[in-house]
């Protein structure tokens, strides 16, 4: 099992964003499992505060002959700036 970021990003309250992102499989082994996980960064003097908050509005996969492609929205729905990555964990199965 590994995990590894796929990208960062930076979100004002109540703005949202759309990204995509491909994860090109060890070894071109397309049977893994993928799990997304959306984690808040908390900026520097920013640790205490607890309105960090971001959100997948929209997880969804396209199947294209490089591979599938993930669209995400994320939106922000606390009450500072937060930046933000995205990590996937991939095993086999």
């Amino acid at each position: 099992m590994a995990v590894m970021t796929v990208f960062t990003g930076f979100l004002s309250p109540g703005q949202s964003q759309s990204w995509w992102a491909t994860v090109q499989y060890p070894n071109n082994n397309p049977d893994l499992f993928l799990s997304w996980l959306l984690r808040a960064v908390h900026q520097a003097g920013h640790q205490t505060h607890s309105n960090h908050i971001v959100e997948i509005t929209r997880m969804q996969v396209e199947r294209t002959p490089g591979g599938p492609v993930y669209h995400f929205d994320i939106r922000s729905t606390g009450t500072h700036p937060t930046d933000f990555e995205m990590l996937v964990n991939y095993t086999s199965f």
